[in-house]
C-alpha cells in the first residue's frame, strides 16, 4: 500500500476541486493517507522532514514558499526523496507553471501517483552562515529587497496587498549594490540591480525571467542586470511578461553550474522561491538529489 502525507498550507482557503480530490485519496483503498495542516511557520519543513524516512509521495496544496519549506526539509538529510505531487495553492504558482497539471477526475488518487513524474534538479545557496536550498529561483539584489520589506507587510495587509506595497517601497529606496560576480572562470566586480540564479524560468507571479530555463537540465540560467535603473526596468517588464529576452548592454544571459556572489560592503539581500535571506555572500551550485514531481 502506498504511503501518502498530504502537507497543506493552512493560511489559503482550499478550493473545491482540491478537497474533492483529498476526500477522493482518503476513500482509496490502495492509499494510506495522512493529512497534515501547517500550523506555524516552516511547519512543512519539519513534516517533509519525517516524510522523507516513511512517505512513498508527499501531496503538497500550496505556493512557491510551500514547495520550498518541503525542499529543504527533504534535503536536510540525505536519501531517496519521496515523490511529490503538487496542487497550487499560492499567490504565485510560479514553479508550477513548469508543468502541465493533472485532470484530477481522470483516474483514481492511486492511479495519478504511480505515474511516472518529470526528474528536477534542486539547488544549494551556501553563506557563511547556513546552507538553503531551492528549487526555482535565487534573486539577488532588488528581489531580495523587495521580500524584505514584503515580509514586514505581511501581516498588517495580506499578501496580495503586501506585494504591491512592498514592490512600491522597495522603488522609492533601492540602490543598486556593488558585488562582485564570479561563474565559469569569469570574475567582474560592479554596481548590480538584479543578479538571477534560475533553476526555472519565472518568478514574480508570472515574469519569465530566464527564457527557456529547464529545471530538469541541472544548469542554471544565470541573468545579470548591471548598473541598470528601475526605470529601465520598468519600462521592459513587457517584454518579460512574453517571456522575450532584453536587449541592453547592461543585462546580459548566461548559463552556469555553480555561482559566486559577495559583497564588501555589508548584506546582500536575497530571496530563494521568495524567502528571505541575507549574507555578505552566497555560493550556488546543484544538489547531488533530485526530485520527482507530479501534478
Amino acid at each position: 500500500m502506498m504511503k501518502v502525507f498530504c502537507i497543506q498550507n493552512s493560511t489559503r482557503k482550499l478550493s473545491k476541486s482540491h478537497a474533492a480530490f483529498i476526500n477522493a485519496c482518503k476513500l482509496d483503498a490502495k492509499i494510506e493517507f495522512i493529512h497534515f495542516k501547517t500550523e506555524y511557520p516552516n511547519h512543512a519543513m519539519e513534516l517533509a522532514h519525517q516524510a522523507k524516512e516513511t512517505a512513498d509521495l508527499i501531496l503538497l496544496i500550496g505556493g512557491d514558499g510551500t514547495i520550498n519549506e518541503v525542499v529543504n526539509g527533504l534535503c536536510a538529510t540525505s536519501g531517496k526523496n519521496p515523490k511529490l505531487f503538487i496542487l497550487p495553492g499560492g499567490t504565485g504558482n510560479d514553479f508550477y507553471r513548469n508543468f502541465k497539471g493533472s485532470n484530477l477526475l481522470a483516474l483514481t488518487p492511486s492511479q495519478l501517483f504511480i505515474q511516472k513524474g518529470v526528474e528536477v534538479s534542486i539547488a544549494c545557496l551556501q553563506t557563511k552562515e547556513c546552507k538553503r536550498y531551492f528549487i526555482n529561483i535565487a534573486d539577488i539584489g532588488f528581489g531580495g529587497s523587495v521580500v524584505k520589506e514584503l515580509n514586514a507587510l505581511r501581516n498588517r495587509f495580506g499578501s496580495g496587498f503586501s506585494y504591491f506595497i512592498a514592490i512600491i517601497l522597495t522603488f522609492l529606496k533601492y540602490k543598486n549594490p556593488k558585488l562582485s560576480l564570479s561563474y565559469n572562470g569569469i570574475a567582474s566586480t560592479q554596481k548590480y540591480f538584479m543578479i538571477a540564479v534560475c533553476n526555472g524560468p519565472v518568478f514574480g507571479k508570472g515574469l519569465i525571467i530566464s527564457p527557456g530555463t529547464d529545471p530538469k537540465a541541472r544548469e542554471f540560467g544565470l541573468v545579470i542586470l548591471g548598473d541598470v535603473s528601475i526605470f529601465d526596468y520598468l519600462r521592459h517588464l513587457p517584454k518579460l511578461w512574453r517571456g522575450k529576452r532584453i536587449v541592453h548592454p547592461e543585462i546580459s544571459y548566461k548559463t552556469t553550474d555553480e555561482v559566486l556572489i559577495s559583497s564588501s560592503y555589508g548584506d546582500i539581500f536575497a530571496e530563494t522561491d521568495g524567502e528571505f535571506i541575507a549574507s555578505s555572500s552566497f555560493q550556488m551550485s546543484f544538489h547531488p538529489e533530485i526530485l520527482e514531481i507530479l501534478s
